[in-house]
């Protein structure tokens, strides 16, 4: 009766708070009413069952035998223990790199032996992925030490009293929901007890505190702008509820909820499509949200279809426009300047979208990532999207070119090559998503390769999103292309930003970026007016800052 209360209370409130604005997820739910649709064999059309002989037969022989090569290496695999001590090395030094490589290769460990014994079908890996469950059902926390600041109690290990998800709890209830559908048959022959106990587990430590809380930041209804964790997290809760779930109410709400939190990051996206967390992080916003819109058309047999929305195809084009060359990408904030991309996630997207630049450069980078070669890589799940849909990618078009020009107003964000030389420029406002202090920063390649760069940023440690974060060079605007003015830099928060932000582009005069950058400064630092201009001259032979 309490959870019945608790849901319906849960869903009045976020409908209270939800912003009125594009809400494209819950207008489209509302006009196909998921109650005709949604069930519990929803998601079953994207993959088969293991049970399906015929479907992973046909699965490509060279990642077949890649895939039976690398579950073949657990096989007997001892599954490390995560120890209390090494959680704790991130609340009192700092250090995330302790404990995340042990948790990670328990997750990659099982994904590996379920890909091979769905690819064999021989029984051979079962018991090592019963191990692999039931090790990880164990584990007292489903997410990172860096994420405890979710739980009300914070003294360094996790309150297991109180389960909080973060990505990496929600990536477990999805790896584990993967494995009961794909496997259950099998897996019951070494226990039943198995499938009820990761039932019970996801139910318990993802799916309730995402159905009965809205205090999670990256949900959107408080105050803070939702991120890449929005999506990221959300995928993952589609495929744990719509697999796992038995009651076609609560399965219900908790799309309905879904679509709320979805809306509540595209609500806040900029009309222009562009990613201010940057290129590296595309994969986990832009990706991730790819995956909540595919589950939501395979569900409803094509019913609920946003891919044709204007901002879902911009969000799509982001990525071609943020390319540089080869393997570099525009690298402000905390983005990386070298980028792996999803070869199938972006030619998927482009494919869904009607993108056939976007669709090719995903084509593009197949063989370079070694996927002809039977090389899969990712979650669970991005593999089985690889490996069912790997003859359409192999075969795609190829032909792309590097985007001449581009400007995001809404980001203020803008670039163009001439000749040998590629600029970029940026305006913006210091409270972005993995914001750096950099208003007005800019970068320049020469023959695609890099000349002035934006550094980038140092690994993660607790210093990193905490109220110190702009003591750390790499965030501060003293160490990135803009002016250090009367011994003052840029300060941090939303109010420090550019203003007049005039991008323009002519075959015949070149690429020229303006902004005024005065209001990135203090008062203190005593500027009346500081207007910065670049000029990109049309023969790639000159690049000038009057700034």
């Amino acid at each position: 009766m309490f959870q019945k209360i608790s849901l319906v209370f849960s869903f009045l409130l976020i409908c209270i708070l939800s912003t009125a604005q594009r809400n494209l997820v819950t207008n489209a739910l509302n006009e196909n009413d998921p109650t005709e649709w949604l069930s519990q064999n929803s998601l079953h059309k994207m993959f088969p069952t293991a049970t399906d002989r015929a479907a992973w037969e046909k699965v490509d022989k060279k990642s077949a035998d890649y895939i039976l090569k690398n579950g073949e290496k657990y096989l007997g695999y001892v599954w490390p223990t995560l120890p209390a001590t090494l959680f704790l090395d991130y609340a009192k030094i700092g250090f995330r790199g302790s404990y995340e490589p042990l948790f990670f290769a328990r997750r990659e460990a099982l994904s590996s032996l379920i890909l091979a014994e769905c690819i064999e079908g021989k029984g051979r890996f079962v018991r090592d992925i019963a191990n692999g469950i039931w090790a990880i059902c164990d584990d007292a926390y489903w997410g990172l030490p860096a994420h405890t600041y979710l739980q009300h109690n914070q003294d360094g290990l996790p309150d297991v009293t109180e389960p909080t998800v973060d990505f990496s709890a929600a990536e477990t209830a999805s790896l584990l929901a993967w494995s009961n559908y794909l496997l259950k048959p099998a897996l019951d022959t070494v226990s039943p007890e198995i499938s009820r106990r990761i039932k019970a587990e996801v139910d318990r430590r993802v799916l309730l505190p995402l159905r009965t809380r809205t205090d999670f930041w990256y949900l959107g209804f408080g105050t803070r702008i939702p991120n890449n964790w929005n999506p990221w997290v959300i995928c993952n809760w589609m495929v744990a509820s719509m697999l796992l779930d038995d009651n076609a109410r609560t399965r219900e709400a908790d799309l309905r909820k879904m679509g709320i939190c979805l809306d509540n990051f595209l609500n806040h996206y900029p009309e222009d499509g562009g990613c201010d967390e940057g290129p590296g992080y595309w994969d986990r916003a832009g990706g991730a949200l790819f995956d909540c819109l595919e589950a939501l058309y395979v569900a409803s047999d094509g019913k609920v279809d946003l891919f044709q929305q204007p901002l879902i195809k911009k969000i799509g084009s982001y990525l071609h426009s943020a390319w540089i060359a080869d393997d570099y990408f525009l690298n402000f904030a905390d983005a990386t300047i070298k980028v792996r991309i999803n070869p199938m996630l972006v030619y998927r997207f482009g494919a869904r979208t009607n993108n056939p630049v976007l669709a090719a450069m995903g084509a593009k980078e197949a063989r370079p990532q070694g996927l002809d070669t039977g090389r899969v890589r990712g979650t669970l799940y991005r593999q089985m999207e690889t490996i069912f849909n790997l003859s359409s990618l192999l075969t795609a078009d190829t032909t792309v070119s590097y985007a001449k020009q581009f400007t995001l107003p809404d980001l203020q964000l803008a670039g163009a090559r001439k000749g040998n030389f590629y600029f970029a420029a940026k305006g913006g406002h210091n409270d972005e998503s993995h914001n750096h202090n950099d208003v007005g920063n800019f970068m320049l390649y020469y023959k695609n390769r890099p000349m002035l760069i934006d550094i980038g940023v140092e690994f993660y440690t607790a210093k990193t999103f905490s109220d110190q974060r702009y003591e750390i060079w790499t965030m501060r605007s003293a160490f990135h292309n803009v002016p250090y003015i009367n011994g003052q830099e840029q300060k941090d928060g939303k109010a420090f930003r550019a203003e007049n932000f005039i991008a323009s582009h002519s075959d015949s005069k070149g690429s020229s970026v303006q902004m005024d950058i005065t209001k990135a400064y203090e008062p203190s630092a005593g500027v009346q007016k500081w207007q910065r201009s670049y000029l990109l001259q049309a023969n790639g032979k000159k690049v000038s800052d009057n700034g």
